[in-house]
Formats: structure tokens, C-alpha cells, sequence
């Protein structure tokens, strides 16, 4: 199965996910003759080098009778001496002009005349040879058709072709500047994989099409990390810090630290408890008052009370949202709301009286309300 380059990548299954207690050996602070030993446990990310790049997203406009796109790629020279890259044509495209699908026939490929070199097979796609690093361009030519017309078709690639000085280590919960310092995120959370970027002669580091995940992670952490089924996200179940090492001899920089906290850093957390009523158009959420009544349109299917934060803080940063596992509901009326692990199902019409806690910290809500048929 061909992957989507630079618009749609997919990761591979974890094919080694945690493995056992691995015991490591420390020196005591102050006495480096006498060794610690503390367990850890070390979860491996294992690379990934697709075989081929593609297919190339392209959508072309009309522009004086010629169906015309330009499209950029990067392609990384490192870390084993990159020569060719091969990239999968769509024999489909869509017009972004004209509505339906356009049968696509490629029919030749003219690159510069030094750098890099450009080779179409009509059976296995577009060959890119390259000799250095620099910014190219390719010109794709070939002919759209459908039944009611014919265009011709000039696609423009700009390749820049970069070397690789070394690795970048970032994780997408640096979304603010206090995470890009120090990534703080809830235990219990399933954030995603740190992502392990290229870096160029010029310490940018950039995202390139032969590269998905260029060498192994390694993520160690005092308790066992848990992956989710797709092998894109982690999580910890409790407090610890996963440090994030890279296989390779080439320099790395980045995040070195994932701290997962609990509830006790945070020091407001504010909300609102929303009942989520099933309609013909699925869940449709409305936020709950002390006291009113609400009818339930379809009361034999899921209807049920969620929290839903609005306001978070912490003592530090905080880098994630909230699990349903911080959370503890209560129901008063369980005859009619049945309080569960992530939330409180309606069972049948009537009065639900509901509270809801942290347990660790300091917040707390209640509520009574009434639904009917």
C-alpha cells in the first residue's frame, strides 16, 4: 500500500513496545564508587524508511488552456547517501476548476542541468537522481482528459535537497512558549510520539519526504510507557518523567524530558457539566442548569452527562488536556444517572442530583436537574 507524502504519512505498528524491567546502574551523588541500581523501563519507537514517496497531491488550475500546479518537495541526502528517490504519479486528478475526476497521462520530465536529474517511467512513477544539495526544478508535462475535453498538463516540482547535520526532537504539546521550554503533560493522557525532525547545515530542521522517521526513539521512564493501538501516541499512567533518546551519532537536540504530572499541579480548573442528548444528527450538547428540565429525544439510546474544562492552570506548564481518569463522578439518583468511570449515563427519565470531583486537588461541582420523554 502506497503512503501519502508530506500531506498524509502513516506510522507503522510498534513492532517492539515495551520491553521488561531493564535495571540500570547509577553512581550515588557525591560517590561515584558506589553504584544504584534503579529499574526502568525503556519502549522502543523503531525507524521508519518507506520504500517509495507518493502519491504527489496535485491539484491543477486552468490557467490560457494549460492545466498548471506547482508542488514542493524537500528530500534529506543523510543519513545514508541518498542517490535516487522515487516518487508514485496518480493517474487521477481533480481540477481545482471543475468538479469530478480528470484521468491523468504523464508523458515526460525535464530537470535542470546540473543537480539533479529527472526520469519518468510511465510503469513506476517520476526518479529523482540527485548530485547535491540546492533548490531544482522539475517540470512534469502530460494531458488531462474526461469525456468532454482534453487539457494539456505542466506540473512545476521545486526539490530542495538538503543535507542532514543532524536530528530535532519535538513534541506537538509545545504549543505554547512556557511548553517549548519544558513539556509538562497529564498522566493518564495519551499525547502524541515525539517527532524526530532532520537538521541542515544551518540548524533549521525540516520535514522531508524520504524521511518519516529516520532513526529509532527510545523512550525510558520509570514505570511502563503504554502506546495506543496505531502506535502514534504514549501515555504514562502515572507521575514520572520519560526521557527521550535518539539512536544515531549524529547530534541531537530538542526535547530531552516528557513529565508526566498528576491533579495536584493544577491550581484552577474551571468548567461546565453539558448533557449530551442523542438527536438524528447524533450527540448534541447543551450545557446543564441548577434545576431545569430537558426532554430527551431518543431516551432508549446514549444520553449522558460529560465535563467539559474551560479554563485550565497550572503550578508550571501544563501541556495537555485532562483524562477522564482524574475525574470522579457521583450520582445521588442512580435509579435514573448512573455515574461511570468518564461519565454519568442517563438511564431513565427523572431527577439526577450529580457531583463531581479531583481527587488531589481542590475542585468540585454538583448539580440537579430533571429529563423527560
Amino acid at each position: 500500500m502506497s503512503q501519502r507524502c508530506f500531506i498524509l504519512v502513516s506510522f507503522v505498528t510498534l513492532a517492539s513496545a515495551c520491553g521488561g524491567p531493564s535495571p540500570m546502574v547509577s553512581p550515588e551523588p557525591g560517590d561515584a564508587s558506589v553504584p544504584v541500581e534503579r529499574t526502568t523501563f525503556v519502549g522502543v519507537v523503531p525507524a521508519v524508511e518507506p520504500g517509495s514517496f507518493g502519491p504527489l497531491i496535485v491539484v491543477p488550475r486552468l490557467d490560457g488552456g494549460v492545466a498548471t500546479a506547482e508542488v514542493s518537495l524537500t528530500i534529506a541526502l543523510a543519513p545514508r547517501p541518498v542517490t535516487s528517490v522515487r516518487v508514485e504519479l496518480l493517474d487521477e486528478l481533480f481540477l481545482a476548476t471543475a468538479q469530478g475526476r480528470w484521468d491523468a497521462r504523464w508523458l515526460e520530465a525535464a530537470g535542470p542541468p546540473e543537480g539533479l536529474r529527472a526520469m519518468l517511467d510511465p510503469a513506476s512513477g517520476l526518479w529523482l537522481e540527485l548530485s547535491r544539495e540546492g533548490v531544482s526544478r522539475v517540470e512534469l508535462r502530460g494531458e488531462l482528459t474526461n469525456a468532454q475535453a482534453r487539457w494539456p498538463l505542466l506540473v512545476t516540482l521545486t526539490v530542495d535537497a538538503r543535507a542532514v547535520s543532524g536530528y530535532r526532537v519535538r513534541s506537538a504539546n509545545q504549543y505554547t512558549p512556557a511548553c517549548e521550554r519544558q513539556v509538562r503533560v497529564a498522566a493518564g493522557e495519551f499525547v502524541p510520539l515525539p517527532a524526530l525532525l532532520p537538521v541542515d547545515g544551518a540548524g533549521r530542521d525540516f520535514r522531508a519526504l524520504n524521511l518519516l522517521r529516520p532513526v529509532a526513539l527510545e523512550l525510558e521512564s520509570p514505570a511502563r510507557v503504554e502506546f495506543d493501538d496505531r502506535g502514534v501516541s504514549f501515555r504514562l499512567g502515572q507521575p514520572g518523567i520519560v526521557s527521550v533518546r535518539a539512536r544515531t551519532p549524529l547530534p541531537v537536540d530538542g526535547v530531552r524530558t516528557i513529565e508526566f504530572v498528576d491533579a495536584s499541579v493544577l491550581t484552577e480548573l474551571e468548567g461546565e457539566l453539558v448533557l449530551e442528548r442523542m438527536t438524528a444528527k447524533g450527540p448534541t450538547p447543551i450545557t446543564l442548569v441548577e434545576g431545569a428540565s430537558y426532554p430527551l429525544f431518543r431516551p432508549d439510546e446514549l444520553n449522558r452527562v460529560v465535563f467539559r474544562p474551560t479554563l485550565i492552570t497550572a503550578d508550571g506548564p501544563f501541556c495537555s488536556g485532562i483524562p477522564a481518569s482524574w475525574f470522579q463522578w457521583t450520582s445521588q439518583t442512580p435509579d435514573t444517572c448512573e455515574a461511570r468511570a468518564e461519565d454519568v449515563r442517563i438511564v431513565a427519565p427523572g431527577t439526577c442530583r450529580l457531583s463531581l470531583t479531583v481527587p488531589g486537588a481542590p475542585f468540585q461541582w454538583s448539580l440537579g436537574f430533571s429529563t423527560t420523554r
